[in-house]
């Protein structure tokens, strides 16, 4: 079994279908994504629909990153809405829309509850034997469950 990280994958699917057909993965990888799957690209939609796959076939461990962080706080108060939008929101929301961004740029409402549960069960960080891996910010004096 082989295990592969992947990090940043910033709602740029047809990156993340390419690297997946190159590779290529098999079915006894251990995928480990290094979190930041939304924002700035246009198909958030569609990674999340393919992590998902991946994840019910039990071969994904999801880490969460700074982007997911935010569009979930974003759900709290207009005020994290607004900063997350700021930091590449928009472009999901829009992915989202189901309108033109220009009449519609998109609702938290719009998202599946499928895609806030996969967001919601993401992890902090991940260890094997040999490695472990985070999205960002490991120190090193701490317990990584600290």
């Amino acid at each position: 079994m082989r295990h592969l990280a992947l990090g940043d994958i910033h709602g740029c699917f047809t990156a993340l279908d390419t690297l997946a057909r190159f590779v290529p993965f098999q079915s006894d990888d251990l995928l480990i994504t290094l979190g930041d799957y939304v924002d700035r690209g246009q198909n958030v939609p569609a990674v999340l629909d393919w992590l998902i796959d991946r994840e019910n076939r039990g071969s994904l461990i999801a880490l969460r990153g700074n982007h997911e962080i935010m569009m979930l706080n974003a759900r709290e108060d207009d005020e994290d809405l607004e900063s997350w939008r700021r930091c590449g929101g928009s472009d999901t929301l829009a992915a989202y829309s189901p309108f033109d961004e220009v009449k519609d740029p998109g609702r938290l409402v719009d998202i599946p509850q499928a895609h806030w549960e996969f967001l919601e069960r993401t992890r902090s960080w991940h260890e094997t034997d040999t490695h472990f891996f985070v999205h960002a910010n490991v120190f090193p004096d701490e317990p990584l469950d600290e």
